[in-house]
């Protein structure tokens, strides 16, 4: 049968000879380059008996490779676009709030658990004058002192509460804020409320955003067309 018959042409050898090179960085030698065809053999044996057995259809991680795979070539075999400035543009006026420089906070915490009244006593302790470091009981979660955070990054770690809360506080005195983990009593030391950029700052940005964009649309466009070449039972787009 011809499935059962494996042939190494010219071309093959070429093809194994250049990844050779790209990742070696110098031409295989003969019993290098037949122990790399050897492993090729290997493979598409495998391969094709995979796929005689059915492996390949029951499993999600082939079929989604597969599937990605297809979503490179609708997009690999289209001319390569430029986007004209005024494209550009368009776009960063529509995501302007995408390229701001980040609020950046740095605060220092004493963490007390479940228990808001033991956070009373630390703020009211702290704003006497103690030190906060000899307040602590508990070890406060993601260390005493955090330096430079996002408002993103400490939605993640304490929830939106949280962020929202010590985002509208400024340098000073202590004060409670509860997180999803529990009590904290918060000081902020420095705080950086970002600010917009300007279209020359993020440029080469806002020229991969849209690259990524036009990835999609292609990617979509033929999709579609590919499921007009189908009859779909159950389902409609």
């Amino acid at each position: 049968p011809t499935d059962r018959r494996v042939v190494v042409d010219e071309a093959q050898r070429a093809d194994l000879r250049a990844a050779w090179v790209e990742e070696t960085g110098r031409q295989p030698s003969e019993p290098e380059l037949h122990e790399q065809i050897g492993q090729w053999v290997t493979q598409e044996v495998r391969v094709r008996e995979a796929q005689r057995l059915g492996l390949d259809r029951a499993d999600p991680i082939i079929r989604a490779r597969l599937a990605e795979k297809m979503a490179f070539v609708a997009t690999a075999t289209q001319p390569d676009v430029m986007p004209t400035e005024a494209e550009l543009r368009a776009l960063f006026a529509e995501h302007k709030d995408r390229y701001r420089t980040p609020t950046r906070i740095t605060l220092r915490q004493v963490f007390t658990g479940p228990d808001p009244a033991a956070a009373e006593h630390v703020r009211l302790a702290w704003s006497a004058g103690a030190d906060p470091r000899e307040l602590a009981k508990l070890d406060a979660p993601g260390g005493p002192v955090l330096r430079g955070r996002t408002p993103e990054r400490l939605t993640e770690r304490y929830g939106v509460a949280f962020s929202d809360q010590v985002e509208g506080l400024e340098p000073g005195a202590p004060t409670i804020v509860e997180s999803t983990l529990g009590w904290h009593v918060v000081a902020i030391q420095t705080i950086d409320r970002g600010g917009e950029r300007t279209f020359e700052d993020v440029r080469e940005r806002v020229a991969l955003q849209w690259r990524a964009i036009r990835r999609r649309t292609v990617t979509a466009e033929a999709d579609a067309r590919l499921l007009e070449s189908y009859e779909v039972v159950g389902w409609s787009p």
